[in-house]
């Protein structure tokens, strides 16, 4: 990590040497004669000395050069050196300036930009150091080293260093959050800064479309031109890794916003990640300049670990949303689960899948319609994107897609709403959302479609493999649980029938239980014999009609386990009335799905 300066004085230490020799000889001499005959070794020595040396006076003016300093500067002769002022020499006139400024204070060393004969510019390092000429006029020895070779392998350093600081960062921000957006515009300012790029664009694959995700430096005007391609109308100047350099003044794969945005270099790079042997692409990254020739063959191969860094950036938090969203379908099966094991009624289903399908998940409408027996809608409930859950129905199915549902059992989708005329949106209904693409999935039990699952989107989709076939499994899910409720509201109805017809029975003591022997209807037959009104004794448990031994024998449980276990139960024994009297009772039990029947008859 030596500077030019300090490489300078490892490789050609002799010529500052020889500067403080010649020097110090000259302030030594004596006499006159001494001095002029010093002063005319001294110019024979450093015309051949092989190193740029010059003599100049304290007002800049250049009086004597050598050979070696001809050369460096390109200059056939002395007098054609001399022609030139010495300030028009340095690229940066101020550098002149502050040479002449600070060299009287002695010997002074410092790297400037300098001019050829031709315009080329060369790094030198200028060493001066004042002495006293034969005439007593201070004069200044200048030792000028082309540098260029040392400045170009210290740039090389250091660029190599911010290249590896570059990609630590890059790591770093990949590896610390999941946020795709910041990630995204954090490494893409961190490659344009590396590559002294104004603009830079990634686009991230997604639904067979490319979809310029991040960007920085592009106008408005530009963007729209450039936000999104279908994958398979990709314009050339974005295929393939590339680096293109047009001027302006030429036409070749630029288009014309290219021309009209001023960019003459640009380069386009897929971003890929490698799993099991097998390249993935997940986006492409654009880099453009206004000046031409602005890449070179060495930045393109800087940046290809970067672009493989984005490319696992990118992937990286893909999978994490993948996990999370993987997640959010277990919760939403689960949720549908949890709907049929506690026996939910059919509206409670119906809300519970239509309002726990999230957005993420690709649907950012959801609506459920049941089918009669006649092929017509029977019930319908729809959640809205704003949340607003409406039961009524929002659109209307033609005969031909209704059919497609009952009969084919496949799904539907639909890529373009206003395109296809099967589906007839109510907007009053929808309270003005513009749904755009559809994807219907029959609710199929035994082979019999039992309704329809509806999802639909704000913005044209094109749903994936895996959108689909979780979908499908849901609508499995949800038709068991819509044909569960289904059974459960008729076996409720049917209950409640059955137990209106026990309660208007007099001739016979009728009454039912629940699974854990509490008493749950009570007609006027049990009233007469056992002497409980209905409000007494409904909620309290069977066994107290036993007697203290029997209850203390278990016989209660007993019996009530085997009419559980048997679906029927016969018994007889003394049985205790409201008075406390008991009478000899026989005791019949059936279970039905639900409760357990009990008639009694006294002996």
């Amino acid at each position: 990590s030596m500077t030019a300066p300090e490489l300078s004085e490892e490789f050609i230490p002799s010529v500052n040497n020889l500067v403080a020799h010649i020097s110090r000889a000259l302030e030594l001499a004596e006499t006159h004669s001494m001095q002029l005959k010093a002063e005319d070794n001294y110019r024979e020595l450093i015309k051949n000395i092989p190193a740029g040396i010059a003599v100049s006076t304290p007002k800049g003016e250049v009086i004597e050069v050598n050979n070696t300093l001809l050369q460096i500067f390109g200059y056939n002769s002395k007098e054609e050196f001399l022609k030139v002022a010495a300030s028009d020499h340095y690229y940066d006139k101020a550098d002149r300036e502050k040479l002449i400024a600070v060299r009287k204070k002695g010997q002074v060393q410092f790297e400037a930009h300098l001019k050829r004969k031709d315009g080329s510019l060369f790094w030198g390092l200028v060493t001066s150091k004042n002495h006293k000429a034969s005439t007593g006029e201070l004069q200044f020895l200048n030792v000028v080293q082309d540098i260029s070779n040392l400045k170009r392998f210290e740039e090389k350093i250091l660029f190599q260093q911010e290249e590896l600081a570059t990609r630590a960062r890059v790591i770093k921000t990949t590896l610390s959050s999941f946020d795709l957006d910041n990630n995204l515009n954090s490494i893409l300012n961190e490659i344009m800064s590396l590559l002294n790029i104004e603009y830079g664009g990634i686009y991230l694959y997604s639904e067979q479309r490319f979809v310029l995700r991040a960007w920085k430096g592009v106008s408005d005007e530009f963007r729209a031109q450039i936000i999104s391609f279908p994958e398979n109308k990709i314009p050339d100047w974005m295929k393939d890794y590339q680096i293109i350099q047009e001027p302006l003044s030429k036409s070749g794969k630029a288009p014309d916003y290219f021309k009209r945005e001023g960019i003459q270099t640009w380069t386009t790079a897929p971003l890929k990640f490698v799993e099991r042997d097998k390249e993935h692409l997940v986006g492409i990254l654009i880099l453009g300049s206004r000046r031409y020739k602005a890449l070179s063959k060495q930045d393109i191969d800087i940046l290809k670990p970067l672009r493989e860094h984005l490319a696992l950036a990118i992937e990286r938090v893909f999978r994490f949303r993948d996990a999370e969203l993987r997640l959010v379908r277990l919760k939403v099966l689960r949720e549908i689960d949890r709907a049929i094991i506690n026996k939910f009624t059919l509206k409670d289903i119906l809300d519970t899948v239509i309002s726990n399908i999230p957005r993420e998940m690709g649907a950012d409408a959801v609506a459920i319609s049941l089918i009669k027996e006649t092929q017509q809608t029977s019930l319908f409930s729809m959640h809205l994107p704003n949340g607003t859950i409406i039961d009524e129905e929002a659109f209307t199915i033609a005969d031909s897609l209704l059919e497609h549902f009952i009969r084919r059992r496949e799904a539907v989708i639909i890529s373009d709403l206003s395109q296809d005329r099967r589906l007839q949106m109510h907007h009053k209904r929808i309270l003005g959302n513009q749904l755009v693409s559809y994807l219907g999935m029959p609710l199929i039990v035994k082979n019999h479609t039992v309704g329809i699952l509806h999802l639909l989107t704000t913005r044209k989709k094109i749903f994936a493999a895996e959108d689909i076939d979780f979908f499908h499994t849901l609508a499995g899910q949800a038709a068991i649980a819509i044909e569960n409720a289904k059974m459960l509201e008729e076996l409720k109805k049917s209950e409640e029938n059955f137990r209106l017809l026990v309660e208007g029975v007099k001739e016979y003591a009728i009454f039912m239980l629940d699974p854990e022997g509490h008493i749950i209807s009570w007609n006027s037959g049990v009233e007469l014999m056992k002497g409980y009104k209905a409000e007494e004794i409904i909620g309290k448990h069977f066994s107290c009609f036993y007697t203290k031994e029997d209850i203390k024998a278990g016989k209660p449980e007993h019996e009530l386990t085997n009419a559980l276990k048997d679906g029927l139960f016969k018994g007889e024994g003394w049985r205790v009335r409201k008075d406390g009297s008991v009478s000899y009772t026989h005791l019949r039990a059936h279970e039905t799905s639900l409760h357990l029947v009990c008639r009694l008859l006294l002996e």
